[in-house]
């Protein structure tokens, strides 16, 4: 006996061992025709004979096996087996023999119709087809290799079918999953392997090689163009196909066919489809794996071992539509990587697209870079699509590369609801390209974009963009960029004009006018977008926020503690950003690009606030249309990226708040380094104690109408508020002449505008003073004019303190010009800086031509008298031909 038949002679005596039905002693051996098997013992019918000349072809109303039992047989013709009687089972096993040429049918009206198989040599330029059917039970293929034989079956075609309504499944099975042998496989053409319900029973295909070492089992399916292995529930079953360690080969021409689909048909309501990918599989060739579910849910679930993983050479898809239900991708179980090279897709290399969709994969290896030639179309890495708004997820981890520069259109990730990016690497590279595109569809309640242990996101491309919200009306959307780094990058496409990388963009997805537009985007400590080197030396314009939505219904909130390069035009409507920590490279624009762009890129300017509580600034801020707010919260020069720093407030009525901290100010870039340019604001306020230092040859704050109860203040300027125990100090760079045009308030006694090495300030503004002006800084000889001939008051003085010089010795002091009336109390204090007084007069406080000053309205403070010598000093209010004024005379000698 040769080994072979040794082998099957062992095989086959186990299967009879185990086997319910009874072989009579004698009747394995006995001669029979070559073209039958004989007459049935039982419900069996051994088949042992060299040649079937003519096929096997057996038909009963009653239950009935066909065994062949012969290594060395050789069927020339089909083997087919019909049994038509109720409830009663059909069956073909073959453990191996040497050679069939036609097909194996298996059918039972309304029992159970199986075919099993091991080994079957046949020549591989023809296509056999095994199929098995029960119209009212379950159909069902096994391919079952053992430690003595192999499956070895080339160019063989499954379909398995069940139509019955009583449960009955169809199941086509490679079950190796004790790893004892190894399988080979050989189909072709369209639906070459098919497992088929129309009842309500599942579809299933199942190939287990379970932990069998290398070489694992195989499975190729050559020269199709539409779908190679199909799972099809009709009725109302699922729809399943299982894979676990094998090497998957598909033979097809078209990258949009399917390799493996798992439907359930239009009519099916309530069935799943699903495909499971597990343990160490390999798949190579174009095609996809679909899960396609007309109202249920369909799901492709990765599980890769710990250790082993999943390898899919391109060009191939994984595809999940659930219409009406949910559609899911997912990598579940296990520690080792999907491996997912490809190029060629449907709609994305991987799609969910449903009711409700998630794409969650945890240790991602996706290569969809190789393309070559020129590519018009669009390429999309991972897409999840959810038919409700704002339903679809992604959770990603690992590395994902998409597109190369032949390709026009790319988007590495695509969704319409949220998405947590964990210790992932996304690359995406094309002529226009985006690593993460958002359709935000709804007002999600959780972020649309989540960054965490130092996800990298890398774009290149003649337009690249890192994040892309793509919005509608009413939508709102958040970004929560915790840990990781966005850089795009224009290097691989030269060009003789800048190009506009952007790392955030924002954008209108819809036509529609009106509507509400709000984003929300947060940048953690840990994060970094653009890069220096990039900003500094590129020839590019780089956004590290680019709202392109123009709408007034639009807000956009921005704050950051990270490191982050790159412009922020904040674009149409309304917009937040507070700078707290880390660093920001460079300008913010309220509405447009003020420097490469024009104010009619915005139709929708609107009211923006910039906060800056700690971090280095390198750049300028520009407010532009709306009504602004830029407020620094203890912020220092420490904190300036260069020299001068310039906030524009643009157009309407402009507010700059500087809270805490010290400052130098001017309206102009002049004079020393280190100095906020402030410029085109209509109200400054300076609180919470801070100082703030106007340097150069004057500071304006434009003019605007004030409200009604603000009649006393100058409409031609701006106001100029200080309170809370804070400061102004008017310190001139050559210490000569300075213009103050502003309205100044003086809110509390605790608060102060001071006058430190000027020769003359010029307050063409009117004063409203609860604090003290002061001009005591130990040299007299300065004047201060407040007020304007355009209105008749000059000052709101109630309760207020002016500070002056004095050097009785000289006879010299500081005054105080006003321009207009003088209301209220003031308190003078005088700091005498000379010696022995000489007895003439100091004219402390002067009434411009037509000004009249009350002479109740001065006095020393604390009724302090100032004392020289033996001489006692006191005020006087003097008129005569140069105008009224309040002297300091000698009013007698010293008691």
């Amino acid at each position: 006996m040769n080994s072979r038949a040794g082998r099957f002679t062992q095989l086959v005596t186990g299967w009879l061992l185990t086997s319910t039905v009874i072989i009579l002693p004698g009747t394995t051996g006995a001669a029979r025709a070559d073209d039958e098997c004989g007459q049935a013992t039982g419900a069996i019918v051994t088949c042992d004979a060299g040649t079937y000349s003519d096929g096997v072809h057996y038909q009963s109303d009653t239950s009935l096996a066909l065994y062949f039992i012969n290594p060395d047989t050789v069927i020339d013709g089909d083997v087919s087996l019909a049994v038509t009687g109720a409830g009663q089972d059909a069956g073909v096993e073959m453990p191996g023999i040497k050679a069939l040429s036609g097909d194996i049918s298996v059918s039972s009206f309304a029992g159970d119709a199986s075919a099993k198989l091991n080994e079957i040599l046949t020549p591989t330029d023809s296509v056999r087809q095994i199929n098995v059917s029960s119209t009212q039970a379950s159909a069902s293929i096994s391919l079952n290799p053992t430690a003595l034989l192999s499956v070895n079956l080339s160019h063989y075609n499954l379909n398995a079918r069940s139509d019955s309504s009583a449960g009955g499944s169809a199941k086509i099975e490679i079950d190796n999953s004790d790893g004892t042998n190894t399988f080979s496989l050989v189909a072709k053409g369209n639906n070459a392997i098919t497992s088929e319900t129309t009842g309500n029973g599942d579809a299933i295909i199942v190939f287990d090689n379970g932990t069998a070492p290398m070489p694992y089992g195989r499975i190729l399916v050559d020269e199709f163009d539409d779908t190679a292995i199909l799972a099809s529930a009709t009725g109302s079953g699922n729809a399943i196909i299982s894979v676990q360690d094998l090497f998957l080969l598909s033979g097809g021409v078209d990258p949009d066919q399917n390799y493996l689909l798992a439907q359930t048909g239009e009519n099916n309501l309530l069935g799943d489809a699903t495909i499971n990918v597990n343990g160490n599989t390999f798949f190579d060739g174009p095609g996809n794996l679909k899960a396609d579910s007309a109202h249920g849910d369909a799901s492709i679930v990765l599980s890769a071992n710990p250790g082993l993983f999943i390898q899919i050479n391109a060009p191939l898809s994984l595809v999940a539509l659930a219409p009406e239900g949910t559609a899911s991708v997912g990598q579940t179980g296990g520690l080792g990587p999907v491996q997912l090279n490809s190029f060629y897709q449907t709609d994305a290399v991987i799609l969910a697209k449903g009711k409700q969709a998630a794409v969650t994969l945890a240790d991602l290896e996706l290569d969809a870079t190789t393309a070559t030639g020129s590519v018009t179309t669009e390429l999309i890495g991972v897409k999840a699509e959810s038919a409700t708004p704002g339903l679809s997820t992604v959770g990603l981890a690992g590395e994902i590369s998409v597109g190369n520069l032949n390709y026009e259109n790319v988007k590495a990730v695509q969704y319409n609801g949220t998405g947590a990016i964990s210790a992932a690497r996304i690359k995406a590279m094309g002529t226009t390209a985006s690593g993460i595109w958002v359709d935000v569809d709804t007002k999600a309640a959780d972020p649309n974009v989540t960054f965490s242990e130092n996800t990298s996101l890398v774009v290149d491309g003649r337009y690249p963009s890192g994040i892309v919200l793509a919005m509608v009306p009413d939508s709102a959307a958040a970004l929560d960029l915790e840990n990781g780094s966005i850089l795009v990058s224009t290097k691989k496409y030269p060009s003789d004009t800048p190009l506009t990388p952007a790392a955030i963009v924002t954008m209108k997805n819809s036509d529609a006018a009106g509507g509400d537009y709000a984003v929300k985007i947060d940048v953690g400590a840990q994060m970094a977008i653009g890069e220096i080197k990039h900003y500094l030396e590129e020839q590019s314009i780089l956004y590290s926020v680019l709202n392109k939505v123009d709408a007034a219904g639009a807000r956009i909130t921005l704050s950051n503690t990270g490191q982050v390069f790159g412009h922020a035009m904040m674009g149409g409507g309304a917009s937040d950003f507070t700078f707290s920590g880390g660093s920001f490279t460079g300008n913010i624009y309220g509405d447009y690009d003020e420097i490469n762009g024009q104010s009619s890129d915005t139709q929708n300017q609107g009211s923006d606030d910039f906060t800056w509580t700690d971090g280095v600034l390198t750049g300028d801020f520009y407010g532009q249309g709306g009504n602004d707010t830029a407020t620094l919260v203890n912020i220092g020069d420490a904190l300036f990226g260069k020299q001068y720093i310039k906030f524009d407030g643009g157009d309407d009525i402009d507010t700059f708040v500087q809270s805490d901290g010290s400052l130098s100010v001017s309206d102009i870039i002049a004079g020393p380094a280190d100095v906020l340019v402030v410029m085109n604001f209509e109200i400054g306020s300076i609180s919470s104690g801070g100082r703030t230092t106007l340097s150069g040859a004057g500071f304006a704050l434009n003019g605007y109408a004030h409200q009604p109860d603000e009649a006393f203040f100058n409409d031609r300027y701006g106001d100029l508020i200080v309170r809370e125990g804070s400061a102004i100090v008017i310190s001139p760079d050559d210490a000569g002449a300075f213009e103050l045009a502003a309205n100044v308030h003086i809110d509390d006694a605790d608060s102060s505008l001071a006058v430190s090495g000027a020769s003359h300030v010029n307050l063409a503004g009117n004063l409203h003073n609860r604090g003290l002006l002061s001009l005591a800084n130990g040299k007299t000889g300065e004047t201060l004019t407040i007020g304007s001939s355009e209105t008749a008051a000059a000052c709101d003085c109630e309760g207020s303190r002016i500070a002056l010089d004095i050097n009785l010795s000289a006879g010299e002091a500081d005054t105080v010009i006003f321009a207009g009336e003088v209301t209220g109390k003031v308190a003078l204090e005088l700091a005498d800086i000379g010696g022995i007084a000489s007895g003439a007069g100091l004219t402390l406080v002067r009434a411009a031509d037509g000004v009249r000053l009350a002479p109740e309205a001065f006095s020393l403070a604390d009724g302090r008298q100032p004392v020289s010598e033996d001489r006692v000093f006191e005020l006087r209010h003097v008129v005569d031909d140069n105008g009224e004024r309040i002297d300091l005379v000698v009013a007698g000698s010293r008691p």
